[in-house]
C-alpha cells in the first residue's frame, strides 16, 4: 500500500523513484533524497552553503551519489534562476521542485522555473530523446 503525501497541488507516493544513468545501471533515488536536495539546494543558492559543500552533505546525509547530488542542486540553482539546464532529474523531484518554488517564492518565480524545464525538454530533445512526462509537469505551472 503506498501512502500519499499532499503538498499543495502536489502529490507524490511514498516510495523510490529508479532512473537510469549514462552507463545503463540503476539508481534509486528516494523522495527523502529529493527532500534533501531541495532544501540544501535553497541553502547553496542562496550563499548559506558553497556547491560542493552543499553536494557532500547532499550525498553524506542521504546516500546519493554524488554526481546525482550535484545535477539536483544545479537543476534546483537554474529553475531558481531561470535558466535552462542541461541535467535530467526525475518526474517526482522536477514537479516537487516547481510545485514549493511556487509556495514558497511565489507564481512568478515558478512560471520562470517551468519555462526553463521546458527548455530543457527541448534541449534534451535534441541530444536524446523527448521527455513527454517532464513536459506535462512543466505546462501544470504555467
Amino acid at each position: 500500500m503506498h501512502r500519499l503525501i499532499r503538498l499543495g497541488t502536489f502529490t507524490a507516493t511514498n516510495t523510490s523513484v529508479i532512473i537510469a544513468d549514462r552507463g545503463g545501471k540503476m539508481a534509486s533515488i528516494t523522495k527523502e533524497m529529493v527532500f534533501a536536495a531541495y532544501s540544501l539546494g535553497k541553502e547553496v543558492c542562496f550563499g548559506k552553503l558553497n556547491f560542493s559543500d552543499g553536494t557532500k552533505q547532499l550525498t553524506k546525509n542521504t546516500g546519493m551519489n554524488h554526481s546525482s547530488s550535484q545535477n539536483y542542486i544545479y537543476v534546483l540553482r537554474s529553475m531558481l534562476s531561470g535558466r535552462c539546464y542541461t541535467r535530467t532529474i526525475n518526474e517526482f523531484a522536477t514537479d516537487y521542485f516547481l510545485c514549493n518554488i511556487g509556495l514558497e517564492f511565489g507564481a512568478e518565480r515558478q512560471q520562470n522555473a517551468a519555462k526553463a524545464t521546458l527548455q530543457h525538454v527541448e534541449y534534451y530533445k535534441e541530444i536524446r530523446s523527448y521527455l513527454k512526462g517532464i513536459k506535462l509537469i512543466a505546462m501544470k505551472y504555467l
